[in-house]
């Protein structure tokens, strides 16, 4: 049985048939849309491959920088700065931890910036505004937000670190820094001078912090780690860090205990003769080394002289001045030395008390009648013009500028210390008539007390020469020191010579013009001066002096040398104002380096002689403390203000003189005058 096939099946069959030849408009356009999606598709899939492999593959070392970049924080790890030892380990200067405040401005919500300033205002005493101002954000160079700014310049006490961690400001933190600290405060501060902060880093700028400075000063680490948006470090993440290399310690000469009692005798001394300022320095003769440096300046409002601090000069080595009768010792020790004349200390000279110099004169202290007197006699009474009839006899203008500085004048000691200066000598050429014999008694040249204790420190040595020095050792970072080398010596003089002097400078202390200088159970060589002042016309000033004395003890064998200089104490002379500094000085400095007392080379002792002329002469040799210069300070306080207020009155009173000498008429001239010269000498009105 056969199907046909019905008329509609066929029909529909038909239909499809033409549909494959007469598509429908709408479901071609469609098609075509979606054909042209899928072409943009890939294309934006291709051109988004081509990036990521781009990004992926060929820049990202630059991606990937950028993004540390801007999560890495990378700060400096400043080098501890090397302390500063005395000769026994005590510590001088050095580097103390303190904290800083800063603010990071990003973290800091505008809204809240006068909260902050307010409370961070009374922590740090300082003015909201000025705080306000500081938290401001602000931008770096590269446009991107100042992340660190710091709120105060100075360390903050352990209180106000305190009240930082309390506030608990989000964006406001602490950081250490090492700042300089000197635990004895002013003690040898011009010897050590200062260091300062500049950056991270602390700067010498003055002193030994100046002069050590390079190798003071260590090398600085770095340390960075990546933070997140709240500024805390991602754990896990890059971190690296190169150590800070400390400083190299140094280690001084300085003797802090000794330099201690140096400054006390000297301020103590000092305030009580009303000095302008004063000057001691210690040494070990045999090796150069400065034990004590002192710097002390004269009474202010309160009466009391203080020690100088870091920035007011060293004046044992930056200042100059004619060292008057200290450097005749320069003059007889060449002479003794010399083979161009015959002088030995038994060589006698007639000295009278005063002799013609040009168009004045060359005096003693006192007149005296013409005296026989040997070369000891003449060192022992400091005679001005036997000396000048010993360098007469022994010099010409070149072989006295010779002698001079084959003691060390008109050169620097080599101490190293910043401003030092080298001193003043006369061209030979230039001494004419008088030159010669102004500077055999140490007038027409210059020196530093440095330059003066030298000398001393030379005939105290044997006649050699060491040089000084105030640098013992260093101390590297890794705990290795190294000594320092003993300069070698120069001979200056021969041992014969400067034994001969020794026994002669004995004699100043027994019986000539330092009676004050003595120490019981000990010998003391030294040698007086007093020297002018010069006034600003340039002539010497009657009664304004410069007084010293310089010298060593044991005399018989050397250990110790001091000089002492006192700018116009009231005392004027140098045995009266600086001689008994030295001898206090000099008994500590003996007893504290262990040195045994001296069998006495004469009967009676020199210091039982040196007491018979203290009594003979009534001269006061004690170094006045405690409520003694008190006592001196509140007098001289009330002297100076009894001053200011005469030359108020007197001011008030020439006012009112100068006002009724305008009203006069000008033909009363002559009256007006004589008024004044009357009333010149009257004492102005209380």
């Amino acid at each position: 049985m056969h199907h046909n096939p019905s008329r509609s099946s066929v029909h529909h069959q038909r239909s499809r048939d033409l549909s494959r030849h007469n598509p429908d408009p709408n479901i071609a356009s469609t098609r075509g849309r979606i054909t042209g999606l899928l072409i943009l598709i890939s294309i934006l899939f291709t051109l988004v491959a081509g990036q990521l492999v781009r990004l992926q593959v060929f820049a990202e070392d630059g991606i990937s920088g950028e993004a540390i970049d801007q999560r890495l924080v990378s700060y400096n790890l400043p080098a501890k700065r090397g302390t500063i030892f005395d000769r026994n380990g005590r510590d001088l200067a050095l580097d103390v931890p303190r904290d800083f405040v800063f603010v990071d401005p990003s973290l800091v919500l505008h809204d809240y910036t006068a909260i902050y300033a307010e409370n961070l205002s009374k922590v740090l005493n300082k003015e909201p505004a000025e705080i306000e101002a500081l938290i401001a954000a602000g931008t770096v160079a590269d446009g991107r937000p100042l992340r660190y700014r710091s709120l105060s310049n100075q360390p903050l006490s352990i209180e106000q670190s305190s009240s930082i961690r309390t506030l608990a400001l989000p964006g406001v933190a602490l950081e250490t820094r090492a700042v300089r600290v000197y635990p004895n405060g002013d003690l040898a501060a011009p010897i050590l001078g200062a260091a300062h902060l500049e950056s991270e880093s602390l700067v010498g700028d003055i002193g030994l912090e100046a002069m050590f400075d390079e190798i003071l000063t260590g090398t600085d680490g770095r340390s960075e780690y990546e933070r997140d948006r709240g500024g805390r470090e991602i754990p896990h993440s890059r971190r690296e860090q190169t150590l800070a290399e400390e400083g190299t310690d140094i280690v001084l000469t300085i003797d802090s205990s000794l330099q201690a009692q140096v400054e006390r005798t000297l301020i103590d001394q000092v305030t009580a003769q009303g000095a302008k300022q004063g000057v001691a320095i210690v040494t070990d003769v045999a090796t150069g080394d400065i034990l004590a440096m002192a710097t002390v300046i004269g009474p202010d409002e309160t009466g009391y002289a203080h020690r100088a601090g870091s920035h007011d000069g060293n004046l044992a080595v930056t200042t100059a001045f004619e060292p008057g009768s200290t450097s005749k010792v320069v003059t007889v020790a060449t002479a003794l030395e010399s083979e161009a004349c015959d002088v030995g200390p038994e060589t006698k000279f007639e000295v009278p008390w005063r002799i013609a110099n040009g168009s004045s004169f060359i005096a003693d202290t006192s007149e005296h009648p013409t005296q026989i007197w040997t070369t000891r006699n003449i060192l022992a009474q400091s005679s001005n013009v036997g000396t000048v009839q010993i360098a007469e006899q022994c010099f010409d203008p070149e072989s006295m500028d010779a002698a001079l500085r084959n003691f060390g004048y008109g050169r620097r000691t080599k101490l190293g210390l910043p401003s030092e200066a080298q001193g003043l000598l006369t061209d030979p050429d230039d001494y004419y008539d008088t030159g010669l014999r102004t500077a055999s008694i140490g007038y027409g040249v210059a020196a530093t007390p440095m330059q003066i204790l030298r000398v001393y420190s030379t005939l105290a040595n044997g006649g050699v020469a060491v040089q000084p020095r105030l640098v013992a050792a260093t101390i590297a970072a890794d705990g290795t020191r190294t000594d320092l080398e003993v300069a070698p010596g120069r001979r200056v003089v021969s041992a014969h010579t400067a034994t001969a002097m020794s026994e002669m400078l004995l004699g100043v202390i027994a019986e000539g013009t330092a009676p004050c200088a003595a120490i019981p159970g000990y010998e003391v060589a030294g040698k007086t001066g007093t020297t002018r002042k010069i006034g600003a016309d340039g002539k010497y000033v009657h009664g304004v002096n410069i007084a010293s004395f310089a010298g060593y003890a044991p005399a018989g064998n050397p250990r110790l040398a001091a000089v002492v200089i006192l700018d116009e104490p009231k005392a004027g002379y140098g045995g009266a104002a600086s001689a008994p500094v030295f001898s206090e000085i000099m008994q500590f400095a003996l007893r504290r380096n262990a040195v045994v007392p001296t069998a006495p080379s004469t009967t009676p002792t020199q210091w039982e002689a040196a007491g018979q002329v203290v009594e003979r002469k009534g001269t006061d040799c004690h170094v006045p403390h405690g409520n003694e210069v008190d006592a001196i300070a509140a007098t001289q306080t009330r002297a100076a203000k009894e001053a200011q207020e005469v030359a108020s009155h007197k001011n008030v009173w020439n006012n009112i003189r100068e006002m009724f000498a305008s009203l006069v008429p000008s033909g009363n001239a002559a009256t007006v005058n004589a008024s004044q010269d009357t009333t010149a000498t009257t004492k102005p009105p209380e």
